[in-house]
């Protein structure tokens, strides 16, 4: 790979470059209900399903990069050299260069060419908020192994502002929030029609990470598994109607899922190792999750939530259930108003129902 320097075009930017990302409860116990304060469990129905859960591919290490700084001075043209120090634009390809972000303000937002290409995105410390467009509507921004990474600090990234905008992977990669402030990305998808790549988001701040549409594959074998692994307060929301099949593993911290498909659907699992799954319907109304559950694993819990305070209300999820001899955990979330009934019924071949008023 040849070496690029990374420049200083102005004064604003005579800081050094970071370096490139090295990359209220009710309890369930496997087949046996354990609840508390007068909390009713049914079992409705007989054996367990017997569940294929998909192999979640490792990340790839990224690739050493250079470091390119963003100052926005000239357009909105990601691809014009005036707006990058040293006057020389990220070369467009998955490998070469990582985009840095470090400035208080920016004069002009950046809008990427459609389906262009960078190995990664850093939002430095110092870096006011970013939001980065597609030339057009119906495409992404190709990024490599570098993925993502928001220093502490960093005001918030947006990628997309169009349903269909947003990153298509072209490696497995890490989104690390340690920052306060969120991180949103439009949509995602996988950009090979036969490459398996994972997505992990992780990172010790609390701005954590949104979804607000689709995660979908590239095609029958090439699907998107996403880990979730946050180790900081900041949590993970699905928002779109999601159609990958390579898996969710919910590894540690919060998991908030606010519409039906946040799962995916019935051919993909999402996997409990850990942390805490939050079904906080955007509708405040009941709402039938698909997608298999998978509590074969280390004790977790599952809250019952809404987006806004409303008296209780029952969700059910209704894909294949793997239980095994770990505690579920069931309780009220942060917007179900105190002392009003709430529930959640998990289906399958083997099936449960969760259901009581919350105490004091």
């Amino acid at each position: 790979m040849n070496s690029r320097p990374v420049f200083f075009r102005n004064s604003r930017n005579r800081r050094k470059a970071a370096s490139a990302p090295s990359m209220r409860p009710k309890a369930l116990s496997g087949s046996i209900a354990k609840y508390s304060r007068g909390l009713a469990l049914s079992v409705l129905s007989g054996s367990a399903a017997l569940l294929a859960v998909s192999a979640l591919l490792s990340m790839q290490s990224a690739q050493a990069a250079n470091i390119i700084l963003y100052d926005g001075d000239t357009s909105t043209v990601w691809n014009a050299g005036g707006n990058w120090t040293g006057g020389i634009a990220p070369t467009n390809d998955l490998t070469t260069d990582i985009a840095k972000f470090d400035l208080a303000t920016y004069a002009f937002q950046p809008t990427a060419t459609s389906n262009g290409n960078i190995n990664g995105i850093i939002m430095g410390a110092s870096s006011g908020a970013i939001t980065i467009t597609t030339s057009l509507t119906t495409s992404r921004l190709n990024i490599g192994t570098g993925g993502i990474v928001m220093d502490a600090g960093t005001g918030t990234l947006t990628i997309g502002t169009a349903a269909t905008q947003g990153v298509t992977l072209g490696a497995s990669q890490s989104w690390t929030n340690n920052s306060s402030s969120l991180l949103t990305v439009s949509s995602v998808a996988n950009d090979a029609n036969v490459t398996p790549f994972t997505l992990t988001l992780d990172g010790s701040g609390s701005g954590g990470t949104t979804i607000s549409n689709i995660i979908t594959n590239g095609g029958a074998t090439g699907t998107t598994a996403l880990i979730v692994n946050m180790s900081g307060t900041g949590v993970v929301t699905l928002s779109g109607a999601n159609t990958l099949t390579g898996g969710i593993a919910l590894n540690q911290g919060t998991l908030v899922a606010t519409v039906i498909g946040a799962f995916g659907t019935s051919a993909n699992t999402l996997t409990f190792g850990g942390g805490n799954l939050d079904l906080r319907a955007a509708t405040n109304a009941a709402v039938t999750y698909t997608g298999a559950l998978n509590l074969n694993s280390t004790n977790q819990t599952i809250s019952v939530n809404t987006a806004a305070a409303t008296d209780g209300l029952t969700h059910l999820i209704s894909g294949a259930l793997t239980l095994g001899t770990q505690t579920t955990t069931v309780s009220a979330g942060s917007n179900i108003n105190t002392n009003t009934n709430y529930g959640l019924t998990l289906s399958g071949a083997k099936t449960f129902a969760v259901s009581g008023p919350e105490q004091n």
